[in-house]
């Protein structure tokens, strides 16, 4: 690891908590990689001091932050700025910091989702079933990106109907090409044939945690991603694989976002495999 100094610049990712997050391994072996001058530390940011730790990144003299669970959606609204994704999903996971001081908005969780899904299966959006599990940040990001990659239908399936209903009705009104229905279960039969199921809940993250869904209720030829990185196999990607069902685990998802942020940030290119190498060993 290169020694920090008062050239380095400075990234992090805000989160509460955060001690969880396996960004900084990730973060570390890229730009080691790649010969940058940066440094990337865990930040944990209360909810109750989100607006004062945003306004202090340009202070600080930090580049840019990622935004995890439970920030991303109130942080789009600390932004002078915000991307067309990240204004249209109305959640931001990437802050960058101008040269001026401004903060700007972005989201990459689409980004990585659809992404790490392609990488690993070769299959895309285009015409299918989505079922998204959640309607926080990161399930506003999958349903925006459904919609963007020409998903037929996409079914949102949340604990709080509420939610998912106010998520439905935001995107049915700027995406209208795409039919978006909300249910309280999911029954055999409910999706087509080669749906994919995003997992976009923290669900998976404590041992006893109840499952997001019934793999049983899925169609066969399914693919699952599971946004949950640690443990980097929950209970609900054994249960799916139990099933038979193709799976695309959390630190491919994790990989492609955060790789996506730092190429924002450093304009630089990004080598994913080092990435995922330090998070598995």
């Amino acid at each position: 690891m290169s020694a920090i100094t008062g050239r380095t610049r400075l990234l992090g990712v805000m989160g509460w908590p955060v001690e969880h997050s396996r960004s900084p391994i990730m973060h570390a072996a890229a730009i080691q990689a790649a010969g940058l001058d940066y440094a990337y530390v865990p930040l944990a940011v209360a909810p109750e001091k989100l607006a004062e730790a945003v306004r202090g990144l340009a202070a600080m003299g930090f580049r840019g932050s990622n935004v995890t669970i439970p920030h991303k959606v109130a942080v789009a609204e600390l932004m002078d700025e915000l991307s067309p994704a990240a204004r249209q999903i109305g959640a931001v996971n990437t802050i960058v910091v101008e040269p001026d001081g401004r903060l700007r908005g972005e989201n990459t969780d689409a980004y990585g989702a659809f992404g790490a899904i392609k990488n690993q299966t070769g299959r895309s959006a285009q015409g299918r079933d989505v079922l998204v599990i959640g309607a926080g940040g990161a399930a506003r990001a999958a349903a925006c990106g459904a919609a963007e990659r020409g998903a037929q239908r996409v079914i949102l399936l949340n604990r709080t109907r509420e939610k998912a209903e106010a998520l439905a009705h935001d995107f049915a009104q700027s995406c209208p090409e795409t039919e978006f229905a909300v249910i309280d279960q999911l029954a055999p039969g409910n999706l087509a044939p080669g749906a994919f199921i995003l997992q976009m809940t923290s669900l998976g993250m404590k041992g006893d945690d109840p499952l997001p869904a019934d793999p049983g209720t899925f169609p066969k030829d399914a693919v699952v991603l599971e946004a949950v990185y640690a443990p980097p196999v929950t209970p609900f990607l054994q249960a799916c694989r139990a099933n038979g069902l193709r799976t695309v685990d959390g630190l491919a998802m994790l990989v492609a976002q955060g790789a996506r942020s730092l190429e924002i940030w450093t304009e630089a290119t990004i080598d994913r495999e080092v990435m995922r190498e330090a998070l598995e060993s």
